[in-house]
């Protein structure tokens, strides 16, 4: 595993609720956030603005997307790319994350947002743990 796929395996057994993992290498990310939680056997759902959940589970929304994933039985990351843009129009979709965030651990449940931006809204600063991904190294390339 990368250094990456590391530091998310141990992020997901300290059982952060909330991650924002600031990237341009969105392949990367997603590719790394699948070793870790292959590695501790929980579920991952990958959801995008474009194609909603990854397999053709559809769900249109990032608020859906929650839901869906809050009624899901067993511990699971829920790996969202596109969200943050979408943050800055819609209240009620911090909010829910929020809530989410502090139901997830319950739940055995994470929210690991994928983005180049590392601006979240206020509400969500002390919420998130922040993962900013340096370059690969030449042993990872």
């Amino acid at each position: 595993m990368s250094w990456l796929s590391d530091e998310l395996a141990l992020i997901l057994r300290a059982k952060y609720g909330l991650v924002l993992i600031v990237t341009h290498e969105e392949g990367r990310a997603l590719t790394a956030a699948a070793e870790a939680c292959t590695a501790l056997g929980v579920n991952r759902w990958v959801w995008s603005g474009v194609s909603g959940f990854e397999g053709g589970k559809s769900s249109t929304t990032a608020s859906e997307a929650l839901t869906a994933v809050t009624n899901q039985q067993g511990a699971g990351v829920l790996v969202m790319v596109d969200v943050l843009p979408m943050l800055d129009d819609d209240p009620l979709l911090v909010r829910q994350i929020r809530e989410f965030g502090r139901r997830a651990v319950a739940q055995g449940k994470a929210l690991w947002m994928i983005s180049p931006r590392a601006d979240l809204p206020p509400e969500l600063l002390k919420e998130a743990t922040v993962i900013d991904v340096p370059l690969p190294t030449s042993e990872e390339l």
